[in-house]
């Protein structure tokens, strides 16, 4: 990142370097693209966010991060960055029709009917039909003429204002943007103090590619009425979404301790003084800010989420655990649920709760839309844990799992996995010090550990499995890649040779199958 934010330094918008930062946005897309095949959607996450940083106003980018968000199960997140994108591709008909789809699965109708009506559907003559007299009519009459005689009867600057904000709506709404705008500006000359010109204005601008202008009519409005919360909010919601966090926060903060605002705005702005204080890595006043809005609503589910989010960057997996726990037991009508639960599923991963993990992953999968991204994942997570084909699609007539998985089944408090015949443990010292380290927050002192532990017996198949994720996270990719392919270097039980051999086609080594598995980057 430091080389390429050197290049950029002395870039131009223009030309070459805006060739430049396309081309570096490109690498940071086909990069994201990897991990989320392997179903590493946060650190795809990470390094979108990342490339957006560094060239905040690139559509692919914005378009792909919404698009990982959604696959991830954070419908909420994709809708932000969808709109964002639309922002500056108005045109973009697939794109829409995917947000209102996103729209409609959180029940907000309102703006799904809006977003539609932006494109509206093919013209008679169109879809075959011929154009009736009366339509022909239509389209020979002149708006400029309709408009001049609307002016010509208003009896004030105010009513002329007024009319040019309602010429204003209609070209926008037929996404003529460059018309919008200029009516809509001449209206706010009429009447400066217009609330509802500034926000039509301020929107088509978004929709223009244009967020710096929007900002500006925004800030103008504050001036005017520095006590109209809902429009520093959309301020501050902007900024966030165009990298300025650091600048949201001021307005947050203002809303936040306002006594004025009603319940609905107040939760809204404690959410996103979260989101800008972890976009700015102050995890701490993140907290804050989100058990502020469990002050005020204590299921309120996304919250507990979040919360989990910043705990466990900080390592401090108990405490996650327990945040995502909340948020599965209060979001079970929230739009992101099912992502809800397979962070549950992760968490308890990493803390080497193994049982919970699985359990968690089965209902995953036996919620999630069969074929969709998030069941495929709870399912190759399950094969990770040792849970056989048979085990996923269901228990024997009697409740009894078959033997040969309960021989090889991990649980928490079960014996390590090893092979048949072992002999006794030479680990046990290695791997009480791996796990300490790891709920110490000290991961590079559990990687080491665990190496000893395979040292001293190659035997223990568990301890792969927690050292593969471990130099997962730690984006290890080629360490991660050898220790699998070491493990598969022994004769395995088939459900775990199953699992070693996922992990390593997600990591996209052809090695995995009969030789000829491979991610297809950029699919």
């Amino acid at each position: 990142r430091g080389h390429f934010q050197k290049a950029l330094a002395g870039a131009s918008q223009t030309g070459p370097g805006r060739q430049l930062r396309e081309n570096i946005a490109a690498a940071y897309r086909e990069s994201a693209r990897a991990l989320e095949a392997t179903g590493d959607h946060e650190r795809a996450v990470a390094v979108l966010k990342e490339s957006l940083e560094l060239d905040p106003e690139n559509p692919p980018s914005i378009r792909l991060l919404g698009t990982v968000l959604r696959g991830a199960g954070r419908t909420r997140d994709a809708i932000s960055f969808y709109e964002l994108y639309l922002m500056y591709e108005p045109e973009d008909r697939e794109m829409a029709d995917e947000l209102i789809q996103l729209y409609r699965e959180v029940g907000d109708e309102a703006k799904a009917v809006g977003l539609a009506s932006r494109f509206p559907a093919p013209s008679p003559a169109v879809s075959g039909q011929p154009p009736t007299l009366a339509s022909t009519e239509e389209a020979a009459a002149s708006p400029d003429s309709a408009i001049e005689d609307e002016l010509a009867v208003a009896r004030d600057d105010r009513e002329r204002a007024d009319v040019y904000l309602k010429w204003g709506k209609a070209s926008s709404s037929e996404k003529d943007y460059p018309r919008a705008t200029e009516l809509l500006r001449k209206g706010l000359e009429m009447n400066p103090a217009s609330r509802d010109l500034l926000l039509a204005l301020a929107e088509v601008l978004r929709l223009s590619r244009k967020p710096s202008e929007a900002r500006r009519l925004y800030e103008t409005r504050l001036e005017i009425e520095p006590k109209d919360h809902a429009v520093r909010l959309l301020l501050a919601k902007l900024l966030v979404a165009t990298g300025g966090s650091k600048d949201a926060l001021g307005h947050l903060k203002q809303l936040s301790v306002e006594p004025s605002l009603d319940r609905a705005l107040m939760l809204e702005a404690y959410n996103w003084l979260g989101i800008a204080h972890a976009q700015t890595n102050d995890y701490a006043a993140a907290e804050d800010a989100w058990n502020e809005v469990l002050k005020i609503d204590a299921q309120h589910a996304n919250a507990h989420y979040n919360l989990g989010q910043v705990r466990e960057r900080q390592l401090k997996f108990k405490e996650a655990i327990a945040a995502f726990e909340k948020a599965v037991e209060f979001g079970t009508k929230d739009p992101d649920y099912l992502r809800y639960l397979e962070r549950l599923g992760m968490a308890y991963r990493q803390a080497g709760q193994r049982q919970a993990a699985v359990d968690v992953w089965k209902r995953l999968a036996a919620a999630a839309p069969a074929g969709s991204p998030l069941a495929d994942r709870a399912r190759r997570f399950q094969a990770e844990q040792g849970v056989t084909q048979r085990e996923m699609e269901a228990a024997t007539p009697s409740g009894a799992r078959p033997a040969e998985a309960s021989r090889w089944r991990r649980t928490e408090a079960a014996t390590h996995a090893r092979l048949p015949d072992a002999p006794a443990p030479k680990d046990a010292e290695f791997l009480t010090a791996a796990e300490k380290a790891f709920r110490q927050g000290a991961p590079d002192e559990a990687i080491r550990q665990y190496n000893n532990a395979l040292n001293a017996d190659p035997t223990n198949l568990d301890t792969y499995f927690k050292l593969g994720d471990l130099l997962h996270q730690k984006g290890a990719i080629a360490q991660e890649r050898a220790l699998f392919q070491q493990m598969l270097a022994q004769k395995l039980p088939p459900d775990l040779e199953q699992a070693a051999r996922y992990r390593l086609q997600g990591l996209g080594d052809a090695s995995a199958s009969e030789g000829t598995v491979r991610q297809e980057i950029g699919r």
